[in-house]
């Protein structure tokens, strides 16, 4: 159900704009033919532009700190599960949570270069800061047309640190990553085509992607669509909250009232994402089928 609800976002999404990609966020289970009924790890790899991975090199402990290192079981399990999306040419990238540690920031680009991965090096969970990203040797005068052209990315989803508008957008425009992985939101407003059109040109006047982040397992009690009757009673589509993100909420991500809010009407979630320019969505939460296993 979840290939299924991917498929259709992509499909939908394409035909309004037939350049316009998915990243998923883990679920690596989905890609494997072994783990999904026939045909459908073929169809999610048909569906997406590429998959995203957290911690390939470093994650976070109990108290989210970042910059522990990634156990060799778990890396060993990352490097079979994407195999298959290298072998159909799908991008794969990787959030390292290096904490405090310049130096692990290095070091995890370093390591995932060697197996095809691009990293961004977050110093804080709650991805806040583009601290580490010119810890990286950048490649330049190139324009980005696709995720397959992309080596390097800016993974920045709350701004609370930037003092306004103006300062966020500034400094993602200075970034000279290949790719933005952003919020469609700033300050309870969606960005608008404007903002996304000077987005999409670097600092050396080259393009780049930018896509925005959507979840699609999990509801957000401060997105625009949550009622406020929701946290009296939640409807029965949500199934319970998220303890280790606070104002998140798991749901039937198959229930017709949840993928409505989702797609399919001038204010869904994908659709807005589609109007105001950006390139493709970085679909969260793509492993919320484990709730229901």
């Amino acid at each position: 159900k979840m290939i299924d609800f991917i498929s259709d976002l992509s499909s939908y999404a394409r035909n309004k704009n037939s350049n316009f990609a998915l990243i998923t966020n883990n679920g690596l289970d989905l890609y494997q033919k072994d783990q999904v009924p026939d045909g459908y790890a073929q169809r999610l790899l048909d569906a997406v532009g590429g998959a995203l991975i957290e911690g390939a090199q470093y994650n976070w402990d109990d108290n989210h700190d970042g910059g522990v290192a990634t156990s060799k079981k778990t890396k060993k399990y990352i490097a079979d599960d994407t195999a298959v999306l290298h072998a159909n040419n799908k991008p794969v990238f990787s959030a390292d949570y290096c904490g405090k540690d310049p130096q692990k920031a290095a070091t995890a680009v370093k390591e995932n270069a060697k197996n095809n991965i691009a990293t961004f090096p977050a110093r804080y969970k709650e991805l806040t800061s583009l601290e580490y990203v010119n810890q990286e040797n950048f490649p330049k005068n190139r324009d980005i047309n696709t995720l397959n052209d992309v080596q390097t990315f800016a993974f920045l989803l709350n701004p609370d640190k930037f003092a306004n508008k103006a300062d966020y957008l500034n400094a993602l425009k200075n970034s000279p990553t290949d790719l933005l992985i952003i919020d469609l939101y700033y300050d309870d407003k969606p960005l608008t085509p404007e903002d996304l059109s000077s987005l999409k040109i670097k600092a050396d006047g080259h393009k780049r992607l930018v896509y925005s982040y959507m979840s699609i397992g999990e509801a957000e009690n401060y997105r625009y669509y949550w009622q406020k009757s929701w946290s009296k009673k939640l409807p029965d589509w949500i199934i319970g909250k998220n303890d280790e993100w606070e104002g998140d909420y798991p749901v039937k991500y198959w229930s017709k009232e949840w993928q409505k809010i989702i797609y399919g009407t001038p204010d869904a979630y994908l659709d807005k994402i589609l109007t105001a320019g950006f390139d493709g969505a970085f679909l969260d939460i793509v492993d919320g089928y484990e709730n229901f296993e």
